[in-house]
């Protein structure tokens, strides 16, 4: 079953077009920004899959670094860091892939 959630600021208030996505069957949580997916984690593969416009925009890299922080990885809640680990290909028990 999937379940779509507005994203919501750090001070909690809807966030319109920016999507949380939950894959309930599959255990895939997405990030999706306006019409683009930024950010796939399959917590059963352990794989996380960085999209082409991971950093299209400031606001993109804002609430990348909000869904960053929801999901536990709070060294890649900012640009320099999830640049790193993207880089890297790895944070964790996570492998990270490029789209």
């Amino acid at each position: 079953m999937l379940k779509v959630k507005n994203m919501k600021s750090d001070r909690g208030n809807t966030i319109a077009n920016q999507f949380i996505i939950t894959d309930t069957e599959n255990n895939i949580t997405t990030f999706q920004s306006y019409d683009s997916v930024i950010i796939s984690v399959d917590d059963n593969k352990k794989v996380i899959t960085v999209h082409p416009d991971y950093n299209y925009s400031n606001t993109t890299g804002k609430y990348r670094n909000i869904f960053m922080r929801l999901i536990g990885l709070y060294d890649m809640a900012n640009l320099k860091g999830f640049e790193y680990y993207m880089n890297l290909g790895a944070i964790g028990n996570y492998d990270i892939v490029t789209a």
